[in-house]
């Protein structure tokens, strides 16, 4: 998998025009909880582009409150969420954020995602979620009922990614599903990279 797009599109300015242009703010392992999450949100500088929030507690509560701030960035590019506990119901708060069109990238990977609760979102949630151009799910529960579900977002002609990581998911039936999906791909934006390591291919019958 190649490096996540949400660190690549991460730039150092000088000192002189660091305040004016788009930039990163890292808050990885803070102890950013959903009783706490509002307080750090409201000094979000205006200019935020790429936002870490990776090795928190933040659960599907506190992504509910954590999108009312975020949509308010007009130059969020990248977020990441890695490791903290927001499941699908947790995704399924992230719409209205990525609705706006303008996140790039989102890294969701070890965030307790399991497969089933995955497959009860509606189609149209999914497709929301996966019009980033990359999106790291690695280390989650996803299995074969979420990585079906995943497949038929990945066949929808509106489907924008181009980077997609599934590594570590318990995925095994399934995976040729997202194999073809991927492949045949559903409008121009095709997908380019897919990762699928430490996943488990069905035994030969």
């Amino acid at each position: 998998f190649s490096q996540p797009l949400f660190l690549a599109m991460v730039t150092t300015q000088p000192p002189s025009t660091a305040l004016r242009v788009p930039h990163t703010v890292s808050l990885r392992g803070k102890g950013i909880s959903d009783e706490n999450i509002s307080t750090f949100c409201q000094s979000l500088p205006q200019s935020t582009a790429h936002l870490d929030l990776s090795s928190n507690e933040i659960t599907q509560e506190g992504v509910e409150q954590l999108v009312n701030f975020l949509k308010e960035l007009p130059h969020l590019r990248s977020l990441s969420l890695s490791d903290n506990r927001i499941g699908a119901e947790g995704m399924g708060h992230l719409v209205p954020l990525l609705a706006q069109g303008r996140v790039e990238a989102l890294d969701l990977s070890q965030n307790e995602i399991v497969g089933e609760q995955l497959a009860e979102l509606p189609s149209e949630t999914l497709l929301s979620l996966f019009r980033v151009q990359a999106c790291d799910l690695r280390g989650n529960e996803i299995g074969d009922a979420g990585a079906d579900a995943i497949a038929s977002v990945l066949a929808d002609e509106r489907c924008s990614l181009k980077e997609l990581n599934l590594s570590n998911n318990d995925i095994t039936f399934a995976m040729s599903s997202v194999l073809a999906a991927a492949a045949e791909g559903g409008g121009e934006q095709r997908l380019e990279t897919l990762s699928l390591d430490d996943n488990r291919p069905p035994p030969p019958t």
